[in-house]
């Protein structure tokens, strides 16, 4: 049966491009809002980059890959997506640029109430950021016990620490790991 024409006559590749257009716009938005967050207090830097990571994988994987490669931001969202944790020395300086930053924010502002709304949204930042579990840097690791870098397990792929499995989206590193410590 030969393929059904679009209405218009307009290719589906077209869409797919407009689409892939979109998501790295948006993604270019989030990295944006994020630079924008290194500087100011109240705007988050890490859910806008994790967002823009998950943008650039559907419009632009090279961008997605870039973003990945960076030397600042790139080891932080590898591990945050393979394990959903963060390097603890990134946990401690976070904590202390938020009450660093509230501080002078809450000793600037004349008004009681704004006062009032950074010191909650400070206290919600800091338990938001006290909860998050820790694990050393991906990089810092040694390879999984028994499994050197680059050896194959029963499955047939290749894992060394901090790689993840293909097959459950598991991480490679041992259970004597402190990747499930919370500091």
């Amino acid at each position: 049966m030969p393929p059904m024409e679009r209405p218009g006559g307009r290719e589906p590749r077209a869409r797919l491009r407009a689409g892939a257009v979109l998501w790295t716009a948006l993604g270019a938005l989030f990295v944006a809002l994020g630079a924008a967050g290194v500087v100011l207090p109240l705007v988050p830097t890490t859910p806008f980059l994790l967002l823009a990571g998950t943008c650039f994988l559907r419009g632009s994987p090279r961008l997605h890959r870039k973003l990945h490669e960076s030397r600042v931001f790139g080891p932080y969202l590898v591990q945050w997506e393979v394990e959903h944790t963060i390097p603890p020395r990134a946990k401690v300086k976070a904590l202390f640029l938020v009450v660093v930053t509230f501080s002078i924010s809450v000793a600037v502002v004349d008004r009681p109430v704004v006062r009032g709304v950074l010191v909650v949204l400070g206290s919600v930042l800091l338990l938001f950021l006290a909860g998050l579990r820790t694990a050393p840097p991906l990089e810092e690791r040694e390879p999984a016990a028994g499994l050197a870098a680059g050896q194959r397990d029963s499955n047939g792929s290749s894992r060394g620490a901090g790689s993840v499995s293909q097959s459950t989206g598991a991480s490679a590193v041992s259970s004597s790991s402190p990747r499930s410590r919370k500091t």
